[in-house]
């Protein structure tokens, strides 16, 4: 398997938290979820957020930091001119 990983995290309303895993290389469309496969890739990449959101919460900015980015992360989810990324 190859580096292009995408993680996906979804909450429902109920408070349950469950992940998605996609290798972007092979699955550009994000159809086949990976994540019962590969557990520690899983379980890698939750660590790295969990430590990147602490690390964001706890700046200067508090919530507002991880607000911005996460609609600066939408924009360009949504909208090529804001340039393409992959995060993890």
């Amino acid at each position: 398997m190859g580096g292009h990983w995408k993680l996906l995290r979804k909450a429902a309303k109920t408070g349950d938290v469950r992940f998605g895993l996609f290798e972007l290389e092979r699955d550009q469309q994000e159809k086949n979820d990976i994540a019962e496969q590969v557990p520690k890739q899983v379980e890698s990449m939750k660590a790295k957020l969990l430590a990147w959101q602490k690390l964001i919460i706890g700046s200067p900015g508090g919530e507002d930091s991880f607000t911005q980015w996460s609609t600066i992360v939408t924009k360009q989810a949504r909208f090529p001119r804001y340039g393409k990324r992959h995060f993890c």
